[in-house]
């Protein structure tokens, strides 16, 4: 199938349901962690390639920030440095010595459209894209990898609109569950398909958006 955009909307009045839609997730997400400490927040490392990240300003890092996570590289780039609000090369050993709980891994900077999101239903080349940090001998000890806390995440459910609230929801689901018990982050990406896409498109049987997969309840 051709590559599908979410968020591109053929009817005007869609406007105001999306924005009220957008509103509510926003909302439920905010009302889940409000009471959460700067302490019980993941520290969270964002691989956007191979030992690059992005600094807290950029919407990528915002998608996790928002979802209860920790940029490790905080004390790399602060507000007032132009990496603030993009990418910025990563040591190994910072890596090592900040010791995330949490590893998302980009999958659109470094695989081809056809290997994930709508694309595809074949799970394999996310699931190498893992593998291959997961076998860094120099991560071996990291506690994301240790407790298998490694995701590679799809475009689909972080770029942008309604996709970073998505894409904050599945993380959230990640790193707080206790916090998220109720709330399927699946359901509510065909809701947002459903009813703002126009495609007929079944997210339990096709796409492949984050590796591994959160199992739905």
């Amino acid at each position: 199938m051709q590559n599908q955009k979410l968020g591109n909307y053929s009817k005007e009045d869609d406007a105001e349901e999306f924005a009220s839609w957008i509103e509510k997730q926003n909302d439920l997400i905010k009302s889940r962690l409000e009471s959460l400490s700067d302490e019980d927040r993941k520290d969270v490392y964002f691989e956007h390639r191979r030992y690059q990240t992005k600094g807290s300003g950029d919407r990528y890092s915002k998608s996790y920030i928002m979802a209860g996570g920790k940029n490790i590289a905080d004390d790399l780039v602060g507000q007032e440095s132009p990496n603030y609000y993009s990418v910025l090369d990563i040591d190994p050993e910072y890596v090592i010595m900040k010791d995330p709980e949490f590893i998302f891994i980009h999958a659109a900077t470094q695989l081809n459209a056809s290997d994930h999101g709508f694309e595809t239903n074949d799970p394999s080349v996310m699931a190498a894209m893992r593998d291959e940090l997961i076998a860094r001998p120099e991560l071996a000890n990291v506690t994301a990898v240790e407790e298998g806390n490694v995701y590679v995440l799809d475009e689909s459910i972080l770029g942008g609109a309604g996709q970073t609230l998505i894409g904050s929801l599945y993380m959230a689901k990640l790193m707080h569950p206790e916090l998220f018990e109720d709330i399927d982050p699946q359901a509510i990406l065909q809701e947002y398909i459903d009813q703002f896409c126009y495609i007929d498109f079944n997210v339990k049987e096709q796409g492949v958006f984050i590796y591994p997969p959160i199992q739905s309840e």
